[in-house]
């Protein structure tokens, strides 16, 4: 327990005493035991002097003080966040990736390069095949309107060539067999000049690349395989009228589609049926009871129609 000061002569006294050991002054003051300091009345009220009770309360000195290094550390910390945040975010910036913009720039020698899109449109694509026309048996050969050397079938008159030149190749059909120059071929080629033999032209290299003609001997395009003997394509024989492309092997079964002359049809199978004379514009050769079943159209097509030059079908047994 705390003693208490007397007033009057200063003397410390116990807690317990109500009266100065010294002096024998009463302790008739307040007394505040946590500061072991009496309130003196007189004291209290000359302090209070002059004050309204609206006045704050007066702080002990050093008071404000002992607050100061709080606020500074505090301040402290909060720049050091924010400079933290800041140097963050410039190393996530720094690792984005750059989008390359496609342009024309220069190096440090002064020479421009160009950029990937100028480059890519340089490319250009691969030539079409080409072969040089050689002599037939010591003759200057002829082009004809398909792959045949007659004339009447498709329309077309055969045109002298000039040994030597140079003719862009389309694609090849097999047709009408020929000897030249020593050699026997069926392979016809498409190109810029007309149809020609396989065996006057060269390199012969170039031609059994090509692929089978797609749509007619008038206007071959080329195809995505090459030819076979077993399904051709072959193209279409008619007279004035269109071929018929029937459901059944027989010319009263239901026509599904319709061939003009020259037409190219690859076939699938073939089957013995109903007899039908050949054209009249090759003199009804190869008349012949068998029937062709063909791809595009899907039908049935008399093979006596079918310019496979054989006089029956070529293709297998269905």
């Amino acid at each position: 327990m705390a003693n208490w000061h007397c007033n009057e002569c200063e003397n410390v006294n116990a807690v317990n005493d109500t009266e100065c050991a010294a002096c024998g002054a009463k302790r008739s003051r307040k007394f505040s035991p946590q500061t072991a300091e009496d309130v003196h009345p007189e004291r209290v009220a000359k302090s209070s002097a002059g004050k309204s009770p609206d006045d704050p309360p007066v702080e002990r000195a050093g008071a404000g003080r002992s607050r100061m290094p709080i606020a500074i550390g505090l301040i402290a910390v909060a720049v050091a966040i924010i400079a933290a945040a800041v140097v963050l975010r410039g190393v996530q910036g720094s690792n984005r990736p750059v989008v390359a913009v496609p342009s024309t720039t220069t190096t440090t020698t002064g020479h421009p390069q160009k950029s990937p899109s100028s480059t890519a449109s340089t490319t250009q694509s691969s030539p079409a095949p080409s072969a040089r026309i050689l002599a037939a048996n010591g003759s200057a050969p002829v082009s004809s309107g398909g792959p045949t050397s007659l004339v009447t079938p498709f329309g077309q008159a055969d045109v002298p060539a000039a040994v030597g030149s140079q003719v862009t190749l389309t694609c090849a059909l097999f047709g009408q067999g020929l000897t030249v120059n020593g050699g026997s071929s069926k392979l016809w080629i498409a190109t810029s000049q007309g149809w020609f033999n396989s065996l006057v032209l060269s390199p012969s290299l170039a031609l059994s690349s090509l692929p089978a003609c797609t749509g007619s001997v008038t206007s071959p395009q080329p195809g995505t395989s090459p030819p076979t003997i077993a399904s051709g394509p072959y193209p279409v024989v008619t007279d004035s009228s269109a071929l018929a492309v029937t459901d059944a092997p027989n010319t009263s079964a239901n026509q599904v589609a319709s061939l003009t002359n020259g037409d190219l049809v690859t076939l699938i199978c073939s089957q013995v049926a109903q007899f039908v004379q050949a054209p009249n514009v090759i003199a009804n050769e190869g008349s012949n009871n068998q029937w062709d079943k063909i791809q595009s159209p899907v039908g049935w097509v008399p093979d006596s129609w079918v310019d496979s030059q054989s006089n029956g079908s070529v293709a297998p047994p269905c």
